[in-house]
């Protein structure tokens, strides 16, 4: 109303009513602008915003909590090579995040942390801060010169010189994987600052090469056919897990876990480790049996009703979980 009746001055020029009209409109649309850049600042930071621990358990297994804005209200815990969706629950001490339904939390406390899932329980020590960085893994490592000559794989087209944690390269396959970047205390002078561990695998897939000028054939990598990372199964009423080169044997009472590899078709598992709680003695059998069996196996296939371990002329017959 005042800029209504200002523009009414018969003293004022028309010239200098289109101006101030002018200048009022472009002021507007400044201020219209900044707020949209504002908002749409606000709405980017929340999108990309990401703060990664990486934690190992007690037990050896491991995983990555990622905060996902800055208020640290949300997180994403990663372990046994499953994503949760947690958010921050009100608690007495610490800090504790958990899912919707409330079957799996993630509690911090004096940068140690207890977590909760799938009706597991898991001890974290420590918390490390991480950088979360993606990797597009070339099929075939290159000549390049460090301390000494040697092969380098070349990582998003460059020659990448140090060594990825738990990340075992096939010649023929090309990757993309994610890593978790944590930085060294004290680097050695000839050693980089920083370190690299492998989160999960998000793609191999076999190059084609030429055989011909005509003719393309796709290279047969057994090891990716062969492995059983990344399953679980019901092993005589128990829950057999392989994630992260681990695997973990849970019959209701010890946790039973040691890594695996493969080299070629071949599997290699370690001498178990085991918690020490009292069983009953039918479960104390079980437990005894599969750390005697479980070294002993070489090979893993799928079947139509499971998969078969099996080496040294003993088999270890795995069924699918009820879901």
């Amino acid at each position: 109303m005042q800029i209504y009746q200002f523009l009414k001055d018969k003293n004022m020029t028309r010239t200098t009513k289109i101006t101030i009209i002018l200048i009022i409109i472009v002021l507007a649309l400044f201020t219209i602008v900044r707020i949209s850049n504002d908002q749409q600042n606000k709405i980017s930071d929340s999108e990309t915003y990401k703060e990664s621990y990486t934690f190992t358990t007690e037990d050896g297994w491991k995983g990555i909590l990622t905060y996902t804005d800055k208020d640290k209200s949300t997180a994403i815990l990663n372990i046994r090579n499953r994503d949760y969706n947690l958010t921050r629950a009100e608690t007495g001490s610490g800090a504790k995040y958990e899912s919707e339904d409330k079957t799996v939390s993630f509690w911090e406390h004096n940068d140690e942390a207890t977590i909760n899932a799938t009706g597991l329980t898991y001890q974290v020590p420590t918390l490390t801060k991480a950088e979360i960085i993606t990797m597009d893994i070339a099929a075939e490592k290159r000549d390049c010169t460090g301390v000494a000559p040697m092969e380098c794989l070349v990582v998003n087209n460059e020659l990448f010189y140090d060594n990825i944690k738990g990340f075992g390269f096939e010649e023929g396959v090309e990757y993309k994987i994610e890593v978790a970047r944590t930085e060294r205390d004290n680097p050695p002078a000839d050693a980089s600052r920083y370190e690299y561990e492998l989160v999960k695998v998000m793609s191999a897939t076999p190059v084609r090469e030429k055989t011909n000028e005509n003719e393309l054939t796709e290279t047969t990598i057994p090891l990716l056919r062969y492995s059983p990372e990344g399953t679980s199964w019901n092993y005589q009423d128990g829950t057999l897990t392989f994630s992260e080169g681990r695997y973990l044997m849970d019959f209701g009472c010890n946790n039973i876990s040691g890594d695996f590899s493969t080299e070629r078709t071949t599997l290699i598992f370690s001498e178990p480790v085991s918690t020490k709680k009292l069983c009953t003695d039918e479960l104390n059998k079980k437990e005894q049996n599969f750390a005697s069996l479980i070294t002993q196996m070489t090979t893993f296939s799928e079947t139509e009703t499971g998969a078969l371990l099996s080496g040294n002329e003993q088999e270890m017959i795995l069924g699918k979980l009820d879901n």
